[in-house]
C-alpha cells in the first residue's frame, strides 16, 4: 500500500499532507536551480567530467531527499488514514 492509494481514498484530507511535504522540496529545488546551473557551467569550463560529476551528485542528493520524503509520508499516511477508514 502506498500513499497514492491513501490519497485517493481520503483525497480532501490527504492532499494537504502531500502538499505540505512536496511543496517545500520543490521550492528548494527551484530556489537552488540558478546556483546549480552557474556552478555546473563553471566546472564545465574547467572540465566536462567535473561538471558531470557535480550534476550527477546533485541529482542523486535531490532524489534521495525526495525518496525519503515519499517513504516518510507513505508510512505517516497509512497510519493516519487507514486506522480510521
Amino acid at each position: 500500500m502506498l500513499q497514492d492509494d491513501v490519497v485517493n481514498w481520503r483525497y480532501q484530507e490527504a492532499i494537504k499532507d502531500l502538499e505540505a511535504v512536496r511543496n517545500p522540496i520543490e521550492d528548494e529545488f527551484f530556489k537552488n536551480q540558478a546556483e546549480v546551473e552557474k556552478k555546473a557551467v563553471e566546472l564545465f569550463k574547467e572540465s566536462p567530467d567535473k561538471a558531470t560529476e557535480f550534476l550527477t551528485n546533485y541529482t542523486i542528493e535531490c532524489m534521495d531527499k525526495a525518496e525519503k520524503a515519499f517513504w516518510d509520508l507513505n508510512f505517516t499516511s497509512i497510519a493516519k488514514y487507514t486506522n480510521n477508514r
